[in-house]
């Protein structure tokens, strides 16, 4: 369960800059985004954060596996 925190972590990391610039940008005012559109976005980002740790979980054990 540790391992899986520290990937999650690491993706949320990773991912979290680009999620701010899009909503830094959905605050200008000659852009126009809906409600909707940030939610399904934000579901999305958190999405793949949790694949991307999932992802990464997996594949880092299946490496050990295979050195072994």
């Amino acid at each position: 369960m540790r391992q899986l925190c520290s990937k999650i972590l690491k993706a949320l990391i990773s991912a979290l800059p680009i999620t701010l610039i899009v909503y830094l940008i959905s605050l200008l005012p000659w852009l126009d985004f809906f409600p909707v559109e940030l939610i399904s976005f934000t579901v999305g980002a958190v999405l793949l954060v949790l694949g991307i740790g999932l992802f990464n979980l997996v594949a880092d054990d299946r490496q050990i596996i295979n050195f072994m």
